[in-house]
């Protein structure tokens, strides 16, 4: 890219959106914020910004953020209404209720602040408040909530006493669990789904908005990525069985309710800031060094290929790479910071999450008592809610407090 073709700003120039960011803040703390950021911006042609970060966070250890847990609901031998069998999804409201999606019954079971049971809506079928393969909730800014009732093809409005308002229809072929979609300011509905072309296995993301009576409204393709796979094939050519490569990089894409997509592939550590009419709008890149595969995880790896050779496959341990992918899973939570999980030690993973301003300026490492990262938590300004497991697999939803340092 040639140097004449952009504008970079240094530090110093960041100084009126770190204003932006910290609110608040004083203009002395906001220009010492700026100071301590080593990084540089880059006006690409179009008006896009390139965020360039060092490995170094603004943080120091008194500003780290902790994600600290305040309450806990679930079971493992109740017969209450804390029993779950599977946690589909969850949303909260306004006055800080907590709607549990059960998976097995199909039923939402509403908890106050203090963890009790307030009430119950919906079973398993195929009237109003009944729910077949419910997926997902998603709760709008006037304090109803849209069901995503997959089962029964469509999208079911509800207000917070759990009466049924109305439903519009969702047509579409497939789904994700979980769930990758999203309420608009306005309201209404947006979803990830995939598209196939004809004679295609492999489909491509596209995103769908919905108006509030179902009608299509928009559709854009979203960014797409091809890992490698190891494959067995029959004697008459198709397709047998298909499996990852380990240690292989992969796509990470978030829909962030505020118009945007955020995408990156996880053999670099760059995010792309994405507008739904396709502009790029930020790119924030980090300075990272992938993590060596030691001689143990390369050994347990190639154990979990059992199945796949005993298909016939062949596991060529010289497709499989030295170093893992860079990141997993990443969010935006409610204030436009993104949490990205990094490649750490297994016991860590969901545990550490590296933070990015809403301008794209890394401030640092956060640790959460809780893992947060499988599942997209749920934000509420400094108060996270997310579904765990335990080892024996019961399921509980957590809601714990993020305590932010001062800002350095």
């Amino acid at each position: 890219m040639r140097r004449a073709m952009m504008r970079r700003h240094h530090v110093v120039a960041m100084g009126a959106l770190v204003a932006v960011t910290l609110g608040a803040c004083d203009r002395g703390a906001a220009r010492d914020q700026a100071a301590a950021w080593q990084g540089t911006v880059d006006t690409l042609p179009g008006g896009a910004l390139h965020v360039r970060n060092p490995a170094q966070g603004i943080w120091d250890s008194a500003a780290t953020w902790r994600i600290v847990e305040e309450l806990r609901i679930g079971s493992a031998d109740s017969d209450g209404p804390d029993l779950f069998g599977g946690i589909a999804d969850i949303a909260v409201d306004g006055e800080g209720r907590l709607y549990v999606l059960e998976e097995q019954t199909q039923e939402i079971r509403v908890f106050d602040r203090a963890g009790q049971h307030v009430r119950t809506v919906g079973r398993r079928g195929g009237g109003p408040r009944e729910f077949d393969n419910a997926t997902a909730l998603r709760m709008r800014g006037d304090g109803t909530f849209w069901v995503v009732d997959v089962g029964n093809g469509r999208f079911a409005l509800h207000d917070t006493s759990g009466a049924y308002l109305r439903a519009i229809r969702r047509e579409l072929t497939s789904y994700s669990f979980p769930w990758s979609g999203w309420v608009d300011s306005t309201g209404d509905l947006a979803e990830v789904t995939l598209v196939r072309s004809r004679g295609s296995v492999v489909g491509r993301p596209v995103l769908i908005r919905f108006d509030s009576v179902g009608a299509i409204t928009d559709t854009a393709a979203l960014p797409t990525y091809t890992p490698r796979t190891w494959s067995v094939e029959n004697t008459n050519g198709m397709l047998r069985m298909v499996t990852s490569i380990p240690f292989e990089p992969d796509l990470v894409l978030h829909p962030d309710p505020r118009g945007y997509i955020w995408w990156g592939v996880s053999d670099r550590y760059l995010f792309v800031q994405q507008h739904l009419n396709g502009d790029t709008v930020r790119i924030v890149e980090r300075e990272a060094t992938p993590r060596a595969v030691s001689s143990a995880e390369l050994g347990k790896a190639i154990e979990g290929m059992d199945s796949f050779r005993k298909a016939g496959g062949t596991v060529r341990r010289s497709d499989i790479r030295d170093v893992h992918p860079l990141f997993g899973s990443a969010f935006v939570d409610d204030r436009g910071f993104l949490w990205v999980m990094p490649d750490v030690s297994e016991g860590e993973m969901s545990r550490r999450f590296d933070i990015f301003d809403p301008e794209g300026r890394y401030l640092g490492r956060a640790t959460s008592d809780v893992p947060l990262g499988w599942r997209t938590p749920v934000f509420r300004g400094d108060t996270v809610y997310a579904v765990i497991t335990d080892s024996l697999d019961v399921p509980y939803v957590v809601r714990a407090r993020i305590e932010r340092g001062p800002a350095r």
